[in-house]
């Protein structure tokens, strides 16, 4: 018996995913065709200058850790 009902609820998501008209076998995917159908809005300028700061430190954290490693876990 549940075995049974095992195989319905497989069979039944099965359907469900089978690829559709448009090619997806994803249920919600009318929604995200919408969603990204419109042209990306231009950056801000300060969304740039915070990726290019953040870009930045990353990059001088990572330098730092290099010399401290160097300087005292490998010396």
């Amino acid at each position: 018996m549940a075995i049974r009902q095992e195989e319905e609820r497989y069979d039944a998501a099965r359907q469900r995913l089978e690829p559709t008209e448009s090619g997806s076998g994803s249920p919600r995917s009318d929604e995200g065709d919408e969603a990204l159908a419109g042209a990306p809005e231009p950056w801000e300028p300060w969304e740039t200058r915070l990726v290019v700061w953040s870009l930045g430190i990353g990059f001088a954290g990572l330098l730092v850790l290099g010399w401290l490693v160097d300087r005292f876990i490998l010396s």
